[in-house]
């Protein structure tokens, strides 16, 4: 819905903070059936990048490869920095997450198993390429072996046709925040309506000032 201002139609601004604050009750308010708390996805002071690790680098590298989520994947980024994913959960090939925007959502993720034929032949290329079996259980891997569990086509990383998701408005918990926006927008509409008043107000005192001026008698 649009409102008249000073410079034409605008939306009232609604703060990151105050979109956080109410998603941050109407989820505590769901979660609390499940008597499960929260788990936020927060970045450390300072830090601008989402992924650190060298598979949570890989993960965004592979995802940013497809032209399918190139208008998805700088929003994601926006949310996750500015802290808005209030709560997320990984499953055996699902991820979950409450998301705080103009309203709360759940954002289920869906990605499909690797093949058992696609992991034998990573299994086959990486024979003979554990440099140390030491290293192995230490979770250290050789250059050549990630090279074969990142490859575009043959490695374990997913493909847009494997992943499905969807994100849905939460329903009646999520509506603490259309309601503050109404009122707010209610705000807007009077204020809007005063300052119109005003400005006529003006016009129709400076036309008079100069009809006065010019003919030496009022309007």
């Amino acid at each position: 819905m649009a409102w008249y201002g000073d410079n034409g139609y605008f939306r009232p601004y609604v703060s990151v903070w105050e979109k956080k604050a109410f998603g941050a009750r109407a989820l505590a308010t769901v979660l609390k059936k499940s008597k499960r708390t929260p788990e936020p996805v927060l970045l450390t002071s300072g830090r601008r990048h989402v992924a650190t690790t060298f598979w949570g680098k890989a993960w965004c590298e592979n995802l940013e490869r497809y032209a399918d989520f190139a208008n998805r994947l700088p929003r994601g980024r926006t949310y996750v920095r500015n802290g808005s994913v209030l709560d997320l959960a990984i499953g055996k090939g699902t991820v979950a997450a409450y998301v705080a925007g103009s309203e709360l959502y759940t954002v289920k993720i869906g990605i499909a198993p690797l093949a058992k034929t696609r992991w034998r032949r990573v299994v086959s290329r990486s024979t003979g390429r554990i440099g140390s079996l030491v290293g192995l259980l230490r979770g250290e891997l050789s250059v050549d072996v990630l090279n074969v569990l990142c490859d575009e086509k043959e490695g374990l990383f997913p493909e847009p046709r494997e992943i499905s998701g969807r994100a849905d408005q939460l329903g009646h918990v999520g509506r603490g925040l259309p309601l503050a926006q109404g009122r707010r927008q209610a705000a807007h509409r009077r204020q809007a309506r005063r300052r119109l008043r005003h400005r006529h107000r003006r016009r129709a005192a400076h036309r008079a000032a100069l009809l006065y001026g010019a003919t030496g008698r009022e309007e």
